[in-house]
């Protein structure tokens, strides 16, 4: 990982990692470093192109920012933890899960309906429409593993 990283991140991700990894860990600090982190930052002269980058795991990335908000003591941090959450779920809107459900999908659906159930106890509708959809999806990327010719362009797996 670049230094930029190290000194950028490390109170989210080891307060995403600490509070959450022992229960819930859609993504693995191994994971989230070499398939998220590594891509935004790989070189600071080197401009990331956007267009090649999922929007779906740039949601993961803003969902991890999002939760480990939620454990920083600074008083506008939940605000930014809300920032950061209506983020995920715009970029996450950039594609359509019909053609290009990848396990980056599964990860941002699961953390945001985690980051519903930590902040919002008496929403349990979108809860549970997010735990439906995520089913749905986890379906479409098993049925796109079985039959190659439902495979899209982009990986399946990210590790």
């Amino acid at each position: 990982m670049q230094r930029g990283c190290e000194f950028f991140f490390p109170i989210v991700i080891v307060g995403f990692n600490e509070r959450n990894g022992p229960r819930f860990d859609p993504v693995t600090r191994g994971d989230f470093e070499h398939n998220f982190l590594e891509p935004l930052y790989a070189s600071i002269n080197d401009p990331v192109i956007f267009v090649h980058f999922e929007p779906h795991r740039l949601s993961v990335f803003f969902m991890v920012l999002a939760i480990g908000a939620l454990f920083d003591p600074h008083p506008n941090a939940r605000i930014t933890a809300e920032q950061h959450h209506a983020f995920a779920c715009a970029t996450f809107s950039l594609e359509s899960i019909v053609g290009g459900a990848t396990c980056a999908s599964i990860q941002a659906l699961l953390m945001m309906e985690h980051f519903l159930f930590s902040t919002d106890r008496s929403g349990n509708e979108r809860r549970w429409l997010l735990n439906g959809l995520c089913t749905k999806v986890i379906h479409m990327v098993n049925q796109s593993r079985l039959y190659p010719a439902m495979r899209s362009d982009r990986p399946v797996v990210l590790s």
